[in-house]
């Protein structure tokens, strides 16, 4: 279910409040693709209503039919790409414009000598970190296995077990998100290294050579798809290796991340879903 449909849904079941058909209508109104300003509403649901008629109740439920009837009809025969936005919600939900992830290829700071050697650091520029075993490592270096990077001529190694690197983020709760990255195993070391990611403290990623999901000769890339519910969100990589292996490393480049798209018939979904779900909460508690 789309995060902006089932984030009001949840809050009109849980809240009951005496507008939350109006938000409910102003959620669903159709935003041609592409375009910032609202279109025609699906169904006109009335913006003032009380509890105490059961003409009232009527009313709205045959409002949520026809949002049902409405949304199956856009989509079965129209066939328009529409998105669900949300307007006029409260403070706590609102949406935040995305901000950038930082120095992902992490070239920003890179050493002009690095390709066949390394250097321990501090953390990258942009990124925060756990302080101790954070190394950039350049190209074909030796002492570390040998490996190229995909995009440039260093790469990040995670040296021992809850060595991270992170960065916060200030991204839309009412989206989801696509994180790509590179990332590797140190060659000749045991298959139990193994690379976590966390989003807003939530795991959302991880991997293992022991799992056939991390590689120790090569770069590979991987992606995670997650919804981050809050607007600030810590985006962390940690090396979740067991203490007792050595000498372990995780080796990480090439970090983006976007919105992720959503399919028209998810929006569909979402909406007919979600209408079915505030049919339910009127039926339920409506007098």
């Amino acid at each position: 279910m789309a995060p902006a449909i089932q984030e009001l849904a949840i809050y009109i079941q849980e809240k009951r409040c005496t507008n939350y058909f109006r938000m409910f209508m102003r959620a669903t109104t159709l935003f041609p693709s592409g375009v910032s300003s609202p279109g025609s509403p699906l169904v006109s649901i009335p913006n003032v209503f009380t509890t105490s008629s059961k003409a009232d109740k009527r009313a709205r439920t045959w409002s949520c039919l026809c949002l049902l009837a409405a949304v199956y009809f856009t989509y079965k025969f129209v066939g328009f790409l529409w998105t669900p936005r949300a307007q006029g919600w409260t403070d706590d939900h609102k949406a935040i414009p995305g901000h950038s992830l930082v120095n992902g290829a992490f070239t920003i700071g890179e050493p002009g000598d690095i390709v066949g050697k390394w250097k321990a650091i501090r953390s990258p520029v942009g990124w925060s970190s756990s302080g101790d075993g954070i190394n950039v490592i350049g190209d074909n270096c030796d002492s570390w296995g040998g490996l190229s990077p995909r995009v440039s001529r260093s790469f990040i190694g995670l040296q021992g077990r809850n060595a991270y690197i992170e960065q916060s983020l200030v991204l839309d709760p009412l989206k989801n998100y696509t994180l790509t990255f590179s990332a590797a195993v140190r060659p000749g070391h045991s298959s139990l290294q193994a690379l976590e990611v966390k989003a807003a403290g939530e795991r959302v990623w991880i991997g293992s050579p022991a799992s056939a999901s991390l590689s120790d000769s090569s770069f590979q890339p991987y992606t995670a798809t997650f919804a981050p519910r809050v607007s600030e969100v810590s985006l962390r990589f940690v090396n979740l290796s067991p203490t007792h292996i050595g000498d372990n490393a995780i080796f990480l480049d090439d970090v983006s991340i976007q919105p992720a798209r959503m399919p028209a018939r998810t929006c569909a979904m979402a909406l007919q879903i979600s209408s079915a779900e505030v049919l339910w909460a009127e039926l339920r508690y409506a007098s």
